[in-house]
């Protein structure tokens, strides 16, 4: 016997089976009858083989399965705070020294994977995002970097990536780091400036 027809012989079996199962669950035959049409789609095994229906049918699942697992991915990923991060250096300087507060400078790139791992898992933190209101947030994107971001990155002494500065009002370097730090370390940081 041709497999395909094996397995036609095999669904109609179990479809009988299940068919006795319900039949025997519910009394009354006429809502019995009224759940024969689900029997098809319960039983019948889904393949490529099959004619264009099946297969249309069975990649729709295939493809709502596979956009499912991306959009809850990129929902576990998605950083749950947002923070205020300004972009220019010079109001962000001016904005530091009027409130009084300390800055932190975070210089990162596009390109930069451990940038990307200290905005998901550092930044996105509630309790980070709390002591990080204290201060005055700048960010620097030197994904494409020219004169004026050269310059900002002399000034701050920022060689590689990930770096980040903490600035006083003043405008003088108070804390730094130049490598990938988790939650608790960051915070650490954070903590030691008054």
């Amino acid at each position: 016997m041709p497999p395909q027809k094996q397995y036609m012989v095999m669904d109609m079996k179990k479809m009988g089976q299940i068919h006795a199962r319900v039949e025997a669950t519910v009394k009354d035959a006429r809502a019995a009858e009224l759940l024969k049409p689900w029997y098809h789609l319960a039983c019948k095994r889904l393949t490529f083989h099959d004619g264009w229906r099946a297969a249309l049918r069975k990649g729709t699942g295939v493809a709502l399965a596979v956009t499912g697992l991306f959009a809850i991915t990129n929902y576990v990923l998605t950083p749950k705070v947002d923070l205020a991060w300004l972009r220019g250096e010079a109001e962000a300087a001016q904005m530091a020294r009027a409130s009084g507060r300390p800055m932190v400078v975070d210089f990162m790139a596009d390109w930069c994977l451990p940038c990307k791992e200290m905005e998901l898992q550092v930044f996105s933190r509630p309790e980070v995002a709390r002591e990080m209101s204290r201060f005055t947030l700048l960010r620097v994107d030197l994904s494409e970097e020219d004169d004026a971001l050269a310059a900002v990155k002399r000034k701050y002494g920022a060689e590689t990536l990930p770096a980040i500065r903490i600035v006083s009002p003043a405008g003088a370097i108070v804390a730094r780091t130049d490598q990938q730090l988790s939650a608790e370390r960051f915070l650490g940081l954070l903590a030691s400036v008054p």
